[in-house]
């Protein structure tokens, strides 16, 4: 999976090489750390067991919350796109859209 930011004229490409990841949650931590609580990378287990890193930028208009069919895609108060471990199912819908 990735992503690019720009930021200040900078291309910064986000990899998430899912045959390596094992949901340690070490790159969640520093991104959140980074971003004053708004982490632009999510481990994410749902309920049958499965952890799932997500690279988000938190879209205005996200299309992750549009494709979710089970409503687990969502926005906090601050605007913040999160995924609501409970609901999620792992069809990996939010990752493809």
């Amino acid at each position: 999976m990735s992503q690019t930011t720009q930021s200040s004229g900078t291309i910064f490409l986000r990899y998430i090489d899912l045959d390596r990841c094992m949901g340690c949650g070490t790159c969640e931590s520093v991104c959140d750390f980074i971003h004053d609580g708004k982490p632009f990378i999510k481990i994410y287990e749902t309920t049958i067991g499965v952890k799932l890193p997500i690279s988000c930028m938190h879209c205005s208009k996200a299309p992750c919350i549009e494709v979710c069919p089970t409503g687990a895609m969502k926005r906090d108060e601050t605007g913040a796109v999160y995924v609501d471990p409970m609901k999620c199912i792992g069809c990996m819908a939010c990752l493809y859209a």
